[in-house]
């Protein structure tokens, strides 16, 4: 089993892809830190390119940078996979949060792959479609009905987000939603 990794920059992009070399009788893991594609982001990370990693015996091809677990195939032999992070730190980290953990057969490379939840909190973005409603507790039995039918962990930390149009008329009291079902979760 070999371990290699390198965090790409600038400088060493281009000469990481053609100096990889792995054994191909070995269970080869490659750990990357960058975005699968190019994205308009504020962190200027490295694009990873997928197409310069196919056919370097690589069987998991292990990514660092985005925080959501995310896997696919990287050719004939192996995957990539984003493990994501262990703990959601904002509503844009929402859902289940772990690691992958690898268990691997070394005389036969045979591997159980598997992702272990690990935050002992998550974080969810809830919306509700309150188009229908005219009044605050009309907003609040639909809010408690969407609630129930996600079955959110007490301790869940839950941005509600109130959809659709409304009457002018219409009034919600959303400090009243908020003291109303802050009890019933970490965070509301």
């Amino acid at each position: 089993i070999v371990v290699a990794g390198l965090e790409l920059c600038p400088f060493n992009q281009a000469l990481a892809y053609h100096s990889l070399v792995l054994d191909h009788d070995d269970y080869n893991i490659v750990m990357l830190h960058g975005q699968e594609r190019a994205y308009a982001a504020k962190d200027m990370a490295e694009v990873i390119a997928f197409s310069e990693l196919k056919n370097k015996n690589i069987d998991y091809l292990a990514l660092g940078h985005i925080h959501s677990f995310k896997h696919a195939p990287l050719d004939a032999r192996g995957e990539w996979c984003y493990s994501g992070c262990l703990e959601g730190r904002g509503f844009d980290e929402c859902g289940p949060k772990g690691f992958v953990l690898l268990d691997i057969e070394e005389a036969s490379h045979h591997v159980n792959k598997q992702f272990i939840p690990f935050a002992s909190r998550t974080l969810e973005t809830v919306g509700v479609d309150v188009s229908d409603c005219m009044t605050t507790q009309e907003a609040a039995e639909q809010v408690k009905k969407v609630l129930d039918a996600g079955r959110y962990s007490s301790r869940s930390l839950i941005k509600l987000v109130l959809k659709g149009a409304c009457r002018v008329e219409s009034e919600f009291q959303t400090e009243y939603l908020t003291e109303k079902f802050s009890g019933g979760y970490y965070f509301f």
